[in-house]
């Protein structure tokens, strides 16, 4: 990676925590050269606009926990262990993302619902992915015998997100860790009434 690449991933790594703070139309360029200590022009010397930064802060914040978990579904050896890679992703990195901001995704579809279309876009594909992902492994779990027939992988995905992303923002608003971690009981739960024999 050249001198320009690592200057632009290390702003991108800097001013994600505060877009996802403050949001992305309440960030200003202002904020941005204060929080990471460079001119208007080492920015946009990187960048073409304040938008493009925020999509890509928005892709790096999505990344550290799409990357967590495709971690730990690649080390699954079933797919309950695959499904359950959700709520342990979480457990493991709700800290870091309360520490950050709260949810990148709860709170880009809170606020660029009607305002950035672009951003909209991108968090809604997260959620896209996130419910074809579950609905595949719950399929194949039931092609193989290791999930319920009956277990509906849509709904699962639905739930486990709904879940999750409302522990997380209750947690964020209060300050009380509980919310995110009796949100991911519940998930661990919903995923194992799926096993067949429950």
């Amino acid at each position: 990676m050249g001198k320009a690449e690592r200057t632009r991933a290390a702003i991108i790594e800097q001013t994600a925590p505060l877009f996802n703070r403050r949001g992305y139309a309440g960030t200003s360029l202002s904020d941005l050269t204060e929080e990471i200590q460079l001119t208007k022009g080492a920015i946009y010397g990187n960048f073409t606009d304040k938008q493009e930064l925020a999509l890509e802060a928005l892709k790096f914040n999505i990344s550290h926990i799409a990357g967590e978990i495709r971690t730990r579904q690649a080390a699954a050896n079933s797919h309950i262990d695959r499904l359950m890679a959700y709520p342990e992703a979480y457990r493991s990195i709700y800290r870091w993302i309360l520490g950050n901001g709260g949810c990148p995704i709860a709170n880009t579809l809170t606020e660029a619902d009607d305002t950035n279309p672009a951003l909209s876009r991108l968090a809604l594909l997260f959620v896209r992915r996130w419910r074809r992902n579950i609905d595949q492994i719950v399929r194949a779990g039931q092609a193989e015998g290791e999930l319920r027939d009956d277990a509906d992988g849509d709904r699962l995905g639905q739930a486990l997100l709904a879940a999750i992303s409302g522990g997380v923002m209750l947690a964020k608003a209060t300050g009380d860790h509980s919310f995110i971690r009796t949100a991911l009981e519940q998930a661990s739960a919903m995923v194992e009434q799926t096993r067949v024999g429950e």
